[in-house]
């Protein structure tokens, strides 16, 4: 899998936490399924066909070239850590509908897309333990 540019994940976690501070302030589980769609098609595109990516592309034309890059196989990890959360949210709305536990769940995302903006990537510290349980360097 390739690596993807830094820029792209940053905007990917800008969109997360837009749409869901969106999704909040409007009371609209739809925009939680909206972010559970983006984040399958991530994952499914390897990062090549994501929204928030697609719509401002333009922007990064020039700089990308040196963009310092993502593991691919991190960047998967993560983004299946993002699908499981928006999939655990949206059944929440399904079997709990008018209670918070779906925003509640897809919340746990935005508050790792902020931590992940300031410099702590919660998905890589899980990658980093499971490698090391994996090693038997428990």
């Amino acid at each position: 899998m390739r690596d993807i540019p830094e820029q792209y994940v940053r905007v990917n976690h800008f969109g997360v936490i837009f749409t869901f501070l969106l999704a909040v302030v409007l009371q609209e589980p739809m925009l939680i399924g909206l972010l559970w769609l983006i984040q399958v098609v991530n994952l499914a595109s390897g990062g090549r066909a994501n929204a928030f990516v697609l719509v401002t592309k333009p922007l990064w034309k020039r700089e990308i070239n040196h963009a310092e890059t993502q593991s691919g196989e991190l960047f998967r990890f993560n983004a299946s850590i993002a699908v499981a959360l928006h999939t655990m949210a949206v059944l929440a709305f399904l079997v709990w509908p008018g209670i918070a536990w779906g925003y509640v769940i897809a919340g746990i995302h935005a508050v790792a897309s902020i931590a992940a903006l300031d410099g702590y990537c919660a998905g890589c510290f899980l990658y980093y333990q499971l490698k090391r349980f994996k090693q038997g360097d428990k």
